[in-house]
């Protein structure tokens, strides 16, 4: 005789074959691990990164971030947010993206899109011109001003950059470190 709430041996067996609430739980389950593990090249990309500064001539100061990053093809960028400041006070503030090896062909008239995890935009002009006057600047680069845009990001979500080039548009991953360190530069 069985007391009241044992359970026989053969419904021990067969608990997860047949009980449907523990089936739902377990597609619950998966169903949690696989977007976390989609959502993961979104939402922590590896980097490395450096902050640097130096003094240069005139009085002028230069601070930087250095980033490598990976687009979602998985070829490697190097990110570099700098900003110079004068002697007299002002200042400007740039982003840097170089591809490597030669992995794409910026389109330097364009602006780059930065878009966050709630779906809001910002769109940084590009400064190409600005900096490079001679053609010896590889394909492969592009510089965008930041300054305006830059302390409105948030430093506790990642942020997707979509680079315009000949091929389309390269989406890269940045995660909340690099936006921090971006900051940290744009305050000194």
């Amino acid at each position: 005789m069985m007391k009241v709430g044992a359970i026989s041996r053969y419904q021990s067996q067969h608990f997860w074959h047949h009980d449907r609430w523990a089936r739902h739980l377990i597609a619950i389950a998966l169903a949690t691990i696989c977007c976390c593990l989609l959502l993961g090249g979104f939402c922590s990309t590896p980097s490395q990164a450096r902050l640097d500064y130096e003094q240069e001539t005139g009085g002028q100061m230069l601070y930087r971030s250095f980033q490598s990053l990976r687009d979602l093809e998985g070829h490697p960028w190097q990110a570099i947010a700098f900003k110079r400041e004068f002697a007299d006070g002002q200042s400007t503030f740039f982003l840097r993206l170089v591809g490597f090896p030669e992995s794409a062909t910026v389109l330097r008239q364009q602006s780059l899109v930065m878009t966050n995890v709630s779906g809001q935009t910002f769109e940084a002009p590009d400064s190409s011109d600005r900096v490079f006057t001679d053609n010896g600047v590889p394909d492969s680069v592009g510089q965008y001003d930041i300054a305006a845009i830059v302390l409105q990001l948030s430093d506790v979500t990642p942020l997707k950059l979509q680079v315009p080039t000949e091929d389309g548009v390269v989406t890269i991953a940045v995660p909340p470190t690099a936006i921090a360190e971006w900051q940290t530069v744009a305050n000194e």
